[in-house]
């Protein structure tokens, strides 16, 4: 099966502003689903199969006449989701050390632990220090230690 055989558009009610849906042809559906997943307009109107000199000069003007359309091809995530996928890679010992301190970022920030608006979350942490005094050391007994009996003798 072809992608321009498995490209759908989305669903529309009968009556809503979206019930010309069935109107698009399949090079704007296509158009829109590339821009929605993040290409540039351009290289989206290329991807779909409209001309070179078209994609150049007209692509941004189609992309606002299909703006809804294209919103409609936008990846919806579920919150849990983002966040479960944040904390497997900050969990996961074999990513690298920077993937995990950026998950652990973000995660940080979504709780707000910094910034102006820090909110305490988690259990404060307080440290405590003891000033310790260096040891004193008789340098003439250390002397007399150090050479020992046999220096006597």
């Amino acid at each position: 099966m072809s992608e321009d055989q498995s490209l759908t558009a989305p669903e529309a009610s009968p009556g809503s502003e979206l019930a010309n849906l069935e109107e698009l042809t399949l090079r704007e559906l296509k158009f829109a689903r590339a821009v929605a997943r993040g290409m540039p307009p351009a290289r989206a109107a290329l991807y779909a199969g409209y001309a070179s000199s078209y994609a150049e000069k007209q692509s941004h003007k189609l992309a606002r006449r299909l703006k809804q359309y294209i919103e409609l091809f936008l990846p919806t995530f579920d919150p849990n989701y983002v966040l479960g996928g944040i904390m497997e890679i900050a969990e996961d010992s074999s990513q690298k050390a920077t993937d995990r301190i950026r998950s652990l970022e973000l995660l940080g920030k979504h709780l707000r632990l910094w910034g102006d608006e820090a909110q305490t979350v988690a259990p404060s942490v307080t440290f405590v220090y003891e000033k310790i005094e260096p040891p004193t050391v008789d340098v003439k007994a250390k002397k007399a230690k150090d050479k020992g009996p046999s220096a006597s003798t």
